[in-house]
C-alpha cells in the first residue's frame, strides 16, 4: 500500500480510496537507517536459525549489503523464506515452578538477526511517522504513559 514502485493504479477499485504515499515512509532504506538500527543492537545475543551472529553484520561491507537486499524486500514486499523460520527455546517462568510441567515455561523464538534489523528499519520509520501525526494514544508510545494523563483526566471530573 505504501510503496511507490507499485505498478498499480492510484485507485483502489473496491473502495475508490487513493493510495496513500509518504516520503518519509515509501523513501528507499537508506545506509543511515542500516546503520542506526545496528548500533542499537547488542553484541554477544543469541543468534536465530541461520546462527550468524549480529557482530559479523557491523562492518561497511555488510552495512551495503543489508541495505541493497532491505529495498530489494521492502520495494518486492517479499522477504526471504529463511527470514520466517526460527528456533523456540523454552524459559523457566520462575524458578519455583515445577521443571517437569511444561505449562512453566514460555518459548521464546530466536528469530534471524537480519530479519531483526529489518524489522528495526521498518519499525523506526513508522514509529517517526506515527509520532509526528500523533497517532497513537500515549500508553503505546515510547517515554509516555497513560498513568501521565490519569491525573489530567481525574482533575477534569473534579473540577
Amino acid at each position: 500500500m505504501f510503496n511507490r514502485n507499485d505498478d498499480s493504479d492510484v485507485n483502489i477499485c473496491e473502495n475508490d480510496v487513493d493510495v496513500l504515499y509518504d516520503d518519509m515512509v515509501d523513501c528507499e532504506i537508506s545506509v543511515e537507517e542500516v546503520f542506526n538500527v545496528l548500533k542499537c543492537s547488542k553484541n554477544g545475543k543469541s543468534p536465530g536459525y541461520d546462527e550468524t551472529p549480529v557482530e559479523l553484520y557491523k562492518n561497511q561491507t555488510m552495512l551495503n549489503a543489508l541495505t541493497r537486499v532491505f529495498n530489494i524486500c521492502f520495494d518486492s514486499g517479499k522477504v526471504p523464506i529463511m527470514w520466517s523460520k526460527g528456533i523456540i527455546t523454552p524459559i523457566p517462568k520462575s524458578s519455583t515452578s515445577d521443571p517437569r510441567d511444561p505449562l512453566s515455561y514460555r518459548g521464546i523464538t530466536l528469530a534471524p538477526v537480519s530479519y531483526k534489523l529489518y524489522c528495526g528499519v521498518l519499525n523506526s520509520r513508522l514509529t517517526y511517522k506515527l509520532d509526528d501525526i500523533d497517532f497513537l494514544c500515549d500508553g503505546f508510545r515510547k517515554g509516555r504513559s497513560t498513568v501521565d494523563h490519569m491525573g489530567s483526566f481525574i482533575a477534569t471530573k473534579l473540577v
